[in-house]
């Protein structure tokens, strides 16, 4: 397992806001998951690539090891790596790369470091280039603290030897969720400011009374919130629910009161909404941290961890298939079905997938999703306001909209007359 800094630029969420966090994450090891193992493989391959020149295709069927796991390299790698791998190429030009480059913060925070996946140094600009290889948590660029703790230790170490360019751009390459990420512009003056802050976070993080304070990006990849063992969330997700510890100490007859929902004002709703990625979370994590003590023997009151029964499977295909021979006709047997365009993606290669998008695959409306305002996808029309668009003449209304359509109101009469 690869070294992490105690106030690493990868938790400067976490640490950034909840200062006392890093004293409860002390208590626990680090730990990771085949997720997380799976993205130090394609780094590792991302890596190669850049270094040697080579294409990740030429990598097929490699096998890669990260945290105790095996990975194979598949043509899904090429479609998520090669593209970033292309672009970062592209910036390189007349500039300096560096790939997997480790930088210090001692600058601003002592005995602290990160490693920067991709560095581009250019006469006018410097580069700051993450790779992210998940798919669960959508990462913007936008003013994200870990891009730009890394972007002033690559300045501080690497860059200022090498250009007077004072301009960045911090870029997350995250393909996997959203095509090539997200970008986000910046100034070494910006980024200088921001380094006093992070510098005064870390200080706060040495006070043994620092404070606790939940946040939904902070809490996400906590080791103390993942054990169970934050009483500030507990306090925080409980009294989203109405509740708080005091209610769930009362006599176990008593139900407790929780708040009444049809009561509560729209802003009041929202707020709650915005957290319910963290109140799953925290019961989430709670139910885990009940299993494995029941599971080790603690007693749980009122549950008890049980034995269940998995999916049935054929012990052997080919067995299977002999043992129904003549019992069952093939037709009955057997199914075939045409794969999905996101599993046929996976196989296609990306000049065949790019032409049957355009052909043959289309993407029907989902349903509708509740999202931050600041979403950059465009709202829905109200229901209300479409009920209001019916009110008036009719005709009026389609002229109006064939006009729009159109841009000429004569033209649109026309059509109008075609349609009755």
């Amino acid at each position: 397992m690869s070294e992490h800094a105690r106030l690493s630029p990868s938790g400067a969420e976490r640490w950034m806001t909840c200062p006392g966090s890093v004293r409860m994450e002390d208590a626990y090891p680090d730990e990771t998951s085949p997720y997380a193992a799976e993205g130090t493989a394609m780094h590792t391959i991302r890596e190669k690539a850049l270094r040697s020149g080579k294409n990740v295709a030429e990598y097929l069927g490699e096998k890669v090891e990260a945290d105790g796991l095996e990975f194979e390299v598949t043509a899904e790698w090429v479609t998520w790596l090669q593209p970033g791998i292309d672009w970062v190429r592209e910036q390189a030009t007349g500039g300096e790369l560096f790939v997997e480059e480790r930088v210090h913060m001692d600058t601003w925070i002592p005995d602290q470091f990160g490693t920067v996946d991709t560095l581009i140094v250019r006469p006018d600009l410097i580069i700051v280039n993450d790779f992210k290889g998940g798919r669960g948590v959508v990462v913007d660029a936008d003013n994200n603290l870990q891009m730009m703790l890394y972007a002033l230790g690559a300045w501080d170490q690497i860059a200022r030897h090498k250009t007077e360019a004072t301009d960045f751009l911090l870029v997350i390459d995250q393909p996997r969720v959203r095509g090539q990420g997200s970008e986000w512009r910046t100034t070494l003056r910006e980024l200088l400011i921001f380094a006093e802050k992070a510098a005064a976070a870390a200080l706060r993080t040495l006070d043994p009374n620092a404070e606790l304070v939940p946040s939904i990006g902070g809490c996400r990849f906590c080791k103390a919130a993942k054990h169970s063992a934050c009483y500030a969330l507990d306090q925080f997700v409980l009294s989203l629910l109405g509740l708080t510890l005091e209610d769930l100490d009362k006599d176990r007859s008593e139900r407790p009161t929780m708040i009444e929902y049809d009561k509560m004002d729209p802003e009041r709703r929202s707020y709650v909404l915005t957290h319910i990625s963290m109140i799953r979370s925290w019961l989430n994590n709670l139910h885990a941290n009940a299993l494995s003590d029941a599971q080790s023997g603690v007693e749980v009151p009122g549950f008890k961890a049980v034995a269940t029964l998995g999916d049935r499977a054929w012990t052997s295909e080919a067995e299977a298939e002999a043992f129904w021979k003549g019992k069952i006709p093939d037709k009955d047997l057997y199914t075939r079905k045409l794969k999905s365009p996101a599993q046929v993606e996976k196989l296609a290669g990306t000049r065949n997938w790019k032409k049957a998008e355009d052909t043959i695959v289309v993407r029907p409306e989902g349903k509708p999703a509740l999202v931050p305002e600041d979403d950059p996808r465009p709202a829905l029309i109200p229901l209300t306001d479409l009920l209001d668009d019916l009110d008036g003449d009719p005709q009026d209304d389609l002229l109006a909209d064939l006009d729009d359509l159109l841009g000429d109101t004569e033209e649109a009469e026309e059509e109008l007359d075609d349609l009755i």
